[in-house]
Formats: C-alpha cells, sequence, structure tokens
C-alpha cells in the first residue's frame, strides 16, 4: 500500500475504518480498539513510570489504530492530535457515555 491511500482494501482489512479530520489537510484513518488489544496496552501501560502513563497509553492506542498515513514519529505534529484520536478511538470502541438506553 506504501503511502498510497486505497480505502476499500483498508476495509477488506480491518472490517469498518473511520476517517477523522483535524483539517482538510491532516486527515488520518483509523479502526476500533479490540479487547485483546486495550488489555495489552493496559499491561503495557502499568510498567511505565507513573508520570509516563498516560503519554504513553495515548501513544500506543494510536500507533495500534491508526491505518493511514503510517506515523513513526509525532513530534513535528499539533500536540493535540495524539490525545485527540486516541479519546476518538476510544469513543468508537464502546469507552463512551453517549450510549442509547431506554427504559423497557
Amino acid at each position: 500500500m506504501g503511502d498510497e491511500l486505497d480505502i476499500e482494501a483498508l476495509k477488506t482489512k480491518h472490517g469498518k475504518i473511520f476517517k477523522v479530520s483535524f483539517t482538510p489537510d491532516d486527515v488520518f484513518y483509523v479502526r476500533r480498539l479490540k479487547r485483546a488489544e486495550h488489555r495489552r496496552i493496559d499491561k503495557l501501560t502499568e510498567e511505565q513510570p507513573q508520570e509516563e502513563r498516560g503519554d504513553f497509553a495515548m501513544l500506543k492506542i494510536v500507533e495500534t489504530t491508526l491505518l493511514w498515513p503510517k506515523k513513526d514519529n509525532w513530534d513535528d505534529d499539533p500536540s493535540g492530535y495524539v490525545p485527540m484520536l486516541s479519546n476518538k478511538v476510544l469513543e468508537l470502541s464502546g469507552f463512551t457515555q453517549n450510549i442509547l438506553t431506554e427504559p423497557v
């Protein structure tokens, strides 16, 4: 796939995918985080120094679920991209308060 975006190939491989746009030029494609991945990230995060756990977990969530573009380094990107992408992935993965409930 290289740097070329092939949405159909991503859908075939990962199922549902999601487009997250910060600006028209800063667009990312992600997938949901799986339970086993979340548990692995939690375990790895616990091994980190307390003061680094938040950043570590957010970065691992993004690294795990980011489909396109592939990124090895976020240092030159706006500082909010990793936390916001991580939050969006968690929301898409069921970590949300916006769950439909209704009396029966």
